[in-house]
């Protein structure tokens, strides 16, 4: 079973060697390496490419209401194309709308998260919930 370990901006911060120590130890187990809330913290780009990590997920704040955002959207288009240079994958946290989800979808963030698709629920009701999810698609 994968697994994805998901690392906040402010862990490679604070001791970066820890970190990227941590991060290789993760790799050579199989798992994925995720940095939550990209964009929201202290990280730079350069350290997208010091740091072997797989995707970056973007934080809600440039999500909400994009389809409306200008600003926004440069944001995403140019983290989007930044991730993709660097083979990394991007995942969308937050989203609530179909707006939301059609413009990340139509500008390449295949993986989105969000009360769109699921609220937060006891694992015996994700369990219901997956399976009807398997049904529809």
């Amino acid at each position: 079973c994968p697994i994805d370990v998901e690392l906040t901006e402010s862990c490679l911060i604070e001791n970066d060697e820890l970190a990227l120590s941590v991060i290789q130890q993760f790799s050579r187990l199989g798992a994925q390496v995720h940095l939550d809330d990209f964009g929201t913290g202290y990280s730079s780009l350069s350290q997208l490419a010091r740091f072997p990590i797989d995707a970056i997920k973007l934080d809600q704040v440039f999500v909400r209401d994009i389809h409306k955002q200008p600003v926004s959207q440069s944001l995403v288009r140019a983290i989007v194309a930044v991730a993709q240079a660097l083979n990394l994958q991007v995942i969308a946290e937050g989203v609530e709308s179909a707006k939301e989800d059609a413009f990340l979808t139509k500008n390449g963030i295949n993986e989105r998260q969000g009360f769109l698709f699921a609220k937060p629920m006891p694992a015996v009701a994700f369990e219901r919930w997956y399976k009807r999810y398997l049904k529809r698609t």
